[in-house]
């Protein structure tokens, strides 16, 4: 499949959900398996009578934080009904932005008011697509989701902070912090869960950045692999590897691809975006990696 550029796929992209929109409220996520753990739930403007006056010199302003409200719940809205598109109408609505890095992607996205496509959304394309060229098309190159995951080394509860550390190709120092929310704090081989746009990046400089998000929109899911390479069951809010660790022979993984996903994770504290490997076989698209997010990979953003 030839992808196509923002300009011209918006318009499709926005027809098409207006007639979505209009069943929107009939359709429902579906509930998840292992129950993620939430921390907590909770102008008329003056017209002729002014118009004789020169116009002042206009300059920029931060929006308003009413405003910036607007704009999250926007994209809220925006990523409930990119979740409940079919695959094949999701394809059309979402573009990958070429090899830029985690931080470029969260700039990106912010500017244009734009969704990061989260990791079920390109799940569903990938196992329930059966054009393999189309599919080797869109996923060209290893594609970070908009999902992101914070997790802790095997066997190591979480404390107040989660602290990931790395460097670049040229050797340059990198890292981002993360404040656990306090009733996560000792929880042991779990993941914590948070989707764009429910979170921000400050940039501190030099390298340093913290990942900041409301309390409210971090989940917590048990039992999260603690070995790399295992395959595993999922949850359906995410779809992220959870559960009990399998080492199965290929027959059985293709006979319950529906279930199963593999996970490749980094040994040490993490804090990133879930990725999806290039889509070969069928075996491939069920990878779910978590430890190549640091490099320059394919975002996909959402075009309506």
């Amino acid at each position: 499949m030839r992808r196509m550029t923002i300009s011209n796929r918006v318009e499709a992209g926005g027809k098409m959900l207006e007639a979505i929109s209009l069943g929107q409220d009939a359709v429902r996520l579906k509930p998840y398996s292992l129950n993620p753990t939430p921390y907590s739930l909770q102008p008329i403007a003056a017209a002729s009578r002014f118009g004789r006056y020169k116009p002042e010199p206009s300059h920029e302003v931060r929006p308003s934080i009413s405003k910036a409200k607007t704009l999250i719940e926007e994209l809220r809205q925006k990523r409930h009904m990119l979740r409940c598109l079919d695959p094949e109408k999701a394809k059309t609505v979402i573009e990958f932005t070429g090899r830029i890095n985690f931080f470029e992607a969260v700039a990106l996205a912010k500017r244009e008011v734009r969704l990061l496509v989260p990791n079920i959304v390109h799940d569903k394309i990938l196992t329930e697509t059966e054009d393999k060229d189309q599919l080797r098309s869109l996923y060209s190159n290893v594609t970070s989701s908009g999902t992101l995951v914070i997790y802790e080394s095997p066997n190591t509860p979480f404390k107040d902070e989660v602290t990931f550390e790395w460097e670049d190709y040229y050797k340059k120092h990198y890292s981002i912090s993360f404040i656990v929310p306090e009733l996560f704090r000792g929880k042991v081989n779990c993941v914590l869960v948070v989707e764009h746009p429910d979170f921000d990046i400050i940039d501190f400089g030099n390298g340093n950045y913290k990942l900041k998000a409301d309390d409210s929109n971090v989940f917590l899911l048990q039992d999260f692999p603690k070995t790399s390479g295992d395959w595993s069951m999922f949850d359906e809010m995410f779809r992220v590897p959870v559960g009990t660790s399998f080492h199965i022979n290929q027959l059985y993984v293709m006979a319950n691809r529906d279930s199963m996903r593999q996970l490749h994770r980094s040994e040490c504290p993490f804090i990133g975006p879930l990725s999806r490997a290039v889509a070969v076989d069928k075996s491939g698209r069920l990878l779910v990696t978590s430890n190549c997010s640091v490099y320059l990979l394919d975002y996909a953003v959402a075009l309506f």
